[in-house]
């Protein structure tokens, strides 16, 4: 199937946020709909370029999430080549078999209240 934005009509998902758990050992999942940052941007696509394992789908409520199967050993090559190659605003990489463990490419909120908490630290210096 050639994947084109028109294939994957990302308006359709733009309601849609969040990316369900899978239940494999190890893989990378991001959104269809990126935010409306960028909507020339093909996530799908992008998605199977970084995929080197071949086992990619859409997934979620109305397929609006899409996942590349990975290794322990290759999950963060897939990440890296998701975030910094093309720039996609959510990424998930992680385990399905253990609660907790996966990391993200936007910052967590508890990362955002340890700064806000260090920072005013630092100002009543």
């Amino acid at each position: 199937m050639n994947i084109t934005n028109g294939t994957l009509a990302q308006e359709r998902c733009a309601g849609d946020n969040g990316i369900p758990t899978l239940p494999y050992p190890y893989y990378c999942a991001t959104t269809i709909w990126q935010q409306g940052l960028n909507r020339t941007q093909n996530p799908y696509g992008y998605l199977v370029m970084c995929c080197k394992s071949n086992q990619y789908s859409y997934f979620g409520e109305n397929n609006c999430a899409a996942y590349c199967n990975a290794t322990k050993e290759t999950q963060s090559t897939l990440m890296d080549c998701l975030t910094m190659g093309h720039h996609l605003e959510f990424v998930v990489c992680g385990s399905g078999k253990t609660s907790g463990s996966t990391s993200s490419s936007m910052p967590s909120l508890k990362s955002y209240l340890v700064l806000v908490v260090v920072l005013s630290g630092l100002c009543q210096l």
